[in-house]
């Protein structure tokens, strides 16, 4: 119960600041259950291993992210990384990113088409070459 309580006092400050609908509230976890402390440290289901490991159960994690009147409930299952966190606060923020190659991908797609990756490209594609997927 001691996440519950915490994502509590944060929204119950948000509501009272008055900003919980103006702000996005993003909830995830580092890598999967630690494997170490047996059924204590969680569970990844059918997940192959967990925390430590570079199978999907220690690379595979939920996120939670909540923006009421921009976010629709739902649930998805594209697949996101915490690396793309970066450039989809600065694209919501309009913030420049750093002038250096970086990793991630805005994820303003999946946050606000219900869950859907509309167009997919790759920057390691040549123009010429590029497909556009509907997914």
């Amino acid at each position: 119960m001691e996440f519950d309580g915490s994502v509590g006092q944060i929204m119950k400050a948000l509501h009272d600041a008055g900003v919980e609908n103006n702000t996005l509230i993003f909830i995830t976890s580092d890598n999967g259950p630690e494997l170490m402390r047996r059924s204590r440290g969680g569970n990844a289901g059918l997940l192959k291993c967990g925390k430590g490991t570079t199978y999907e159960g220690g690379m595979r994690e939920p996120a939670i992210a909540y923006w009421p009147g921009q976010i629709t409930p739902g649930v998805t299952h594209e697949l996101a990384s915490t690396l793309d966190i970066l450039p989809t606060i600065a694209s919501l923020t309009g913030a420049k990113l750093p002038q250096v190659k970086i990793d991630g991908y805005d994820m303003s797609d999946i946050l606000f088409n219900n869950g859907k990756v509309l167009v997919v490209i790759s920057q390691s594609v040549n123009l010429s070459q590029l497909s556009i997927f509907k997914l």
